[in-house]
């Protein structure tokens, strides 16, 4: 990695560092990486390096106690490379793989880290988790932290044959504290309606997300869900070329309500629908990761800019669930809490130009942008 300088010192305004700023020390040698970072957003993508290892489990933690990622992994686990036909991970069991990224907050220790997986990863039901050494918190690069970055993998419900260079998790940079935003007093940041007319000003109070089962359409659908059976493996090179028939079903009803079956794989949305402008940035989190015997994951960034850049003029745009049930079938119902969202400041704001119209900020009740778009679907 590239040694700090003092000559590339500067003021950053507290808050989320924009691409600008995420360049700007990807220059300095504060964030190393072979990758650009792209001129969009609020976070940078991480990319799989070469090594990893295959885990008898999750890694619980990583505390002070042990020396390193590594180690632990060298430990409990059998280590591999990744060459050019790529690895595959198996279903239900979990793998480490280096970043090629890594960071070095030594003479910038006002930074920290907050790392998330991409939604388009979540939505395959894949879960991941970011790791650094000697820190007992997932998806966190605490202050003063120098060194390498590790994602932790666990395909759920298929096998995934994955290559190096693929990006599966986001890193957001904060200056000072994950403070959030003391008031949204004067913003209108969530709507009931597409047309702008219905603004969510409880939801928005409360900062929750509820459930959306009203039907979309002629064909009434309301959520997808993973088909049964063993599935083929999921190929990360064959992206938008992958058919959702092979993984997916949609789900229709007439009433407003849904039983989510046990170790079934569903996406859903929320009634609310985001915009966000330029100076805002949003994280989504489970109201409960463990509702009961309902598992409720939400990933991904929301940036600024995020629903407001739409050709169709619709306002704003809905946020997407990934929901399991797990011994018992659970029976969910329109408008029911299942999230909770954290508006941050952004330490400078991004500028509309930048900006192109991405299919995340303009999605509805979407799939994984893996997949290959089928018009016969409702």
């Amino acid at each position: 990695m590239k040694k700090f300088s003092h000559n590339d010192n500067y003021f950053v305004p507290p808050g989320v560092l924009n691409s600008s700023q995420l360049r700007r020390l990807r220059k300095a040698g504060v964030i190393g990486s072979p990758n650009n970072i792209k001129a969009e957003g609020s976070a940078f993508d991480l990319h799989l390096g070469a090594h990893g290892w295959r885990l008898s489990g999750s890694i619980k933690q990583i505390d002070h106690a042990d020396k390193s990622v590594e180690a632990v992994c060298n430990k409990h686990g059998t280590a591999f490379r990744i060459d050019k036909k790529g690895i595959v991970l198996e279903k239900g069991h979990v793998a480490v793989i280096e970043l090629q990224e890594q960071v070095d907050f030594r003479q910038h220790p006002w930074l920290i880290g907050e790392a998330t997986g991409k939604s388009s990863i979540g939505r395959l039901d894949i879960l991941t988790r970011l790791l650094v050494d000697q820190c007992p918190q997932y998806e966190r690069v605490p202050a003063k932290y120098a060194g390498p970055l590790y994602i932790e993998i666990a395909p759920i419900s298929f096998n995934v044959r994955l290559y190096r260079g693929d990006s599966l998790n986001q890193l957001r940079i904060h200056c000072g504290l994950l403070n959030e935003m003391d008031t949204l007093v004067g913003r209108r940041l969530l709507f009931d309606s597409d047309d702008g007319t219905a603004f969510s000003s409880e939801a928005q109070q409360n900062r929750t997300l509820s459930l959306d089962l009203s039907p979309t359409g002629d064909k009434r659908l309301v959520a997808y869900v993973l088909r049964r059976g063993n599935l083929k493996d999921f190929d990360f090179k064959q992206k938008y070329r992958i058919d959702p028939a092979d993984y997916f079903e949609p789900v229709v009803k007439k009433d407003r309500s849904l039983t989510i079956k046990v170790d079934r794989f569903y996406i859903l949305r929320s009634i609310e629908r985001l915009a966000l402008p330029r100076d805002v940035a949003v994280t989504g989190m489970a109201y409960s990761e463990t509702l009961g015997e309902l598992r409720i994951h939400y990933a991904g960034f929301a940036h600024p800019w995020f629903g407001m850049q739409r050709k169709d003029k619709k306002t704003g745009a809905p946020l997407i669930f990934e929901v399991r049930a797990h011994n018992f079938p659970i029976v969910l119902r329109h408008k029911e809490v299942l999230a909770t969202i954290r508006f941050y400041k952004m330490s400078e704001e991004i500028p509309r130009v930048e900006l192109k119209e991405a299919a995340y900020s303009k999605q509805e009740l979407q799939l994984s942008s893996y997949f290959r778009q089928r018009t016969d679907w409702p």
